[in-house]
């Protein structure tokens, strides 16, 4: 399990370092033309807006070391991730050149 956290444990002391998945996903949105890196890229902007927002406590007024939500939120975004990536490589092989 800790496999699985282990990369997104920076994005909890740097919450703007989520931008670049986003940016990367936007990119590859535009180049392939496929709706799931849109997507994608919008959900790690929205994750990128929330952790800055629990990162200078404007959604946490308390006890904020113990984060329960991540269990929803990292494990989601890996798969959409790996999910977005596999989504890429298709659209890249059908779209004429």
């Amino acid at each position: 399990m800790e496999l699985l956290f282990a990369p997104f444990l920076p994005l909890l002391i740097f919450p703007y370092l989520a931008l670049g998945p986003a940016m990367v996903f936007a990119g590859l949105a535009w180049w392939t033309s496929s709706r799931f890196c849109a997507a994608t890229s919008m959900t790690w902007l929205l994750y990128t807006a929330y952790e800055a927002m629990m990162y200078h406590r404007i959604l946490c007024t308390g006890e904020c070391n113990i984060r329960v939500d991540l269990l929803l939120i990292f494990p989601f975004l890996f798969l959409i991730t790996i999910l977005a990536i596999l989504a890429a490589v298709v659209a890249r092989r059908k779209k004429p050149k």
